[in-house]
């Protein structure tokens, strides 16, 4: 085995000089974050020309932690809305696509930690912009034998945890407790 290190500027990453890697090694996360649904991104827009709202114009916040979004329409909504941003290592592009559907929440899957714009079709509804609790984590991961231990404020929990091997911004981790901005999630998982 070659010579290896974890580089944390690189979104827990290893680099391998020599050889080949036949280890792993834990990575924890230590998240603490507000109920999602008391921040708002993007005020409620009506959709009826087609616009594209910029970050750096129209957003009133960007995720205090990379997380998902919820977006809702109104009665008879079903316009398609995409969302575009970074993922966690703040690099990587993320894009969202919903489809309204009624008043129905539509829950994001993936996690942005910024976004940089949101565009949609003409169409005669609104759409209100809600951060979700589906946080996003730092590193790809492949589902197998990765979990180590799952805390919420400082107690076992058995939250909900979706990996992707290939896109970082559908690694993400859904507490069973509520978050509140004080209680942490840690997560210890292998890499």
């Amino acid at each position: 085995m070659g010579w290896y290190h974890f580089n944390p500027t690189a979104y827990r990453t290893i680099k391998v000089t020599a050889g080949t890697l036949d280890q792993a090694f834990t990575a924890h996360e230590h998240i603490v974050a507000a109920l999602g649904a008391t921040k708002v991104p993007l005020a409620t827009v009506t959709l009826t020309t087609p616009t594209v709202h910029a970050a750096s114009t129209t957003f009133l916040l960007q995720p205090d932690v990379p997380r998902n979004i919820i977006l809702t329409g109104n009665a008879g909504a079903n316009e398609a809305v995409t969302v575009n941003g970074k993922a966690s290592d703040g690099v990587t592009a993320v894009q969202e696509v919903f489809t309204l559907d009624g008043t129905t929440p539509q829950v994001g899957a993936k996690a942005f930690k910024t976004f940089t714009s949101v565009t949609y079709v003409a169409g005669t509804h609104t759409c209100a912009f809600v951060l979700g609790d589906v946080l996003g984590l730092h590193a790809k991961l492949d589902g197998n034998n990765i979990k180590v231990a799952w805390n919420f404020d400082k107690a076992a929990e058995t939250g909900t945890l979706a990996t992707s091997a290939t896109v970082l911004a559908s690694n993400t981790y859904t507490a069973a407790g509520t978050l509140n901005g004080t209680k942490p999630v840690d997560l210890w998982y292998l890499v």
